[in-house]
């Protein structure tokens, strides 16, 4: 679970940067929708940790669904965003443990 928050940390961040560097609106609004997805991710890896009973990781990813449909509603309520970069920003990093994998080579242990 470590190795999706942080491949989803640097997508995230990569295409953060690369919007901003073309308007800050679109930065900003890149970085919310990654964060959108990071942050109940975040949340979810951290209850594997603590938790390893089967009823407690149903209720941690129900928790995560629900995180994140409250920071994209919060997200759509309290900021103005560019909805271009708010998508780039959720597409890159809820497909970067796909890019990834595809990236590295499968190792069986």
């Amino acid at each position: 679970m470590r190795d999706v928050v942080v491949t989803q940390i640097v997508f995230g961040a990569a295409i953060c940067f690369t919007f901003m560097l073309f308007s800050k609106g679109q930065g900003f609004s890149a970085l919310l929708g990654g964060l959108c997805v990071i942050l109940p991710n975040l949340l979810l890896g951290l209850g594997f940790l603590l938790a390893r009973v089967e009823g407690l990781i149903v209720l941690f990813s129900a928790i995560k669904i629900v995180l994140e449909a409250t920071l994209l509603a919060m997200c759509f309520i309290f900021f103005v965003i560019a909805i271009e970069g708010f998508l780039a920003g959720m597409a890159a990093t809820l497909l970067a443990p796909v890019f990834s994998s595809l990236l590295n080579r499968q190792r069986f242990s």
